[in-house]
C-alpha cells in the first residue's frame, strides 16, 4: 500500500510539471538508507524547457464556430501550455456535441513545437445528427410503464441529448421503484440518423423484512449504580410499490 502511494506521488509530480508547460520533464529517484528502519528518498528532477501556448488552430468544426469552441477551451495565448487542462476542456466540448445529437463526434488534438512555443491543433469530425425513434423499456414485471415514461426528459422524435438521458436515468432511479436503471442507445442501421433508446430496469421486491438481534448496555439508575446488559432486538417490515406507485409503508 505504501509503495502504491509512492507511485501515485511520482505520477502526480510528473503531471504537475506537465501542467506548468514542462513537457519534457524527467524525474528519477534514489533510496538512501539512513538507519535500520528509515530511508531517505532523493528526487532528481530535470525540468527541461517550459513551453508556452502560441495559438489554437481548429479544423473540421461546422456546427459550432471557432469563437464558441475557443470559449469552451478557455485558453489564452502566451500562457504556459497545459495539455491536461486542454484534454479536460475537450471532454467538455465533446459533451457539448453529444447534447445536439452528434454521437459520432471525434476530436483529436496534436501539437506542433517551435522553439519554446506550442501550436495546438484540434481536429473535429462532427458526424451525423441522431434523433430518437423508439423508447423501449425492459424488465417491468409489476410496475406500469407510465411510471417510467413520466420521468423521461425526452420523447420520440427529439434530438439525442446526453444531459437529458443522464437526467432521466437519475429521475427513474430516484422514483424508488427500481434497484437499478440502465439506459443505452441502439443506432438503427438501415434508417440513417435514427436510434432507439433502451431502458433496462430491475424492480425492487414488493416487500422485505429486516431484523437485528444483539445486546445493549444500560447505565445505572439513581438506586442502582451498576450497569446492566439487556437483550435488544429491532424489526422492520417494508411494503413497497403500493398500487404500482412509489408509495412505501414501513413498520418498525
Amino acid at each position: 500500500q505504501k509503495f502504491l502511494f509512492f507511485l501515485v506521488y511520482i505520477v502526480s509530480l510528473h503531471w504537475y510539471y506537465k501542467s506548468k508547460g514542462f513537457l519534457e520533464v524527467k524525474i528519477t529517484q534514489e533510496f538512501v538508507p539512513e538507519s535500520e528502519n528509515y530511508i531517505k528518498i532523493n528526487f532528481n528532477i530535470n525540468e527541461g524547457k517550459q513551453y508556452k501556448l502560441k495559438k489554437i488552430e481548429l479544423y473540421g468544426n461546422k456546427f459550432f464556430s471557432d469563437a464558441e469552441i475557443l470559449k469552451v477551451l478557455n485558453e489564452r495565448n502566451s500562457q504556459n501550455y497545459n495539455p491536461i487542462k486542454i484534454r479536460k476542456r475537450l471532454t467538455s466540448l465533446k459533451k457539448k456535441y453529444l447534447n445536439i445529437g452528434k454521437l459520432d463526434i471525434g476530436i483529436m488534438d496534436e501539437v506542433n513545437i517551435l522553439e519554446n512555443y506550442v501550436t495546438a491543433r484540434i481536429n473535429i469530425s462532427e458526424g451525423s445528427t441522431y434523433y430518437i425513434k423508439n423508447i423501449n423499456i425492459i424488465g417491468l414485471e409489476t410496475v406500469k410503464e407510465k411510471y417510467v415514461m413520466r420521468e423521461l426528459l425526452f420523447t420520440n422524435g427529439e434530438i439525442y441529448n446526453i444531459d437529458k438521458i443522464d437526467g432521466s436515468k437519475n429521475r427513474i432511479f430516484e422514483s424508488r421503484l427500481f434497484s437499478s436503471v440502465e439506459m443505452f442507445h441502439n443506432i438503427i442501421k438501415n434508417d440513417s440518423g435514427l436510434l432507439d433508446i433502451n431502458i433496462k430496469v430491475r424492480e425492487y421486491k414488493s416487500s422485505s423484512i429486516e431484523g437485528n438481534f444483539g445486546f445493549k448496555e444500560e447505565p445505572g439508575t439513581e438506586t442502582v449504580d451498576e450497569r446492566s446488559t439487556k437483550l435488544q432486538t429491532n424489526f422492520k417490515w417494508v411494503v413497497g410499490n403500493i398500487l404500482n406507485t412509489p408509495s412505501i409503508i414501513e413498520i418498525s
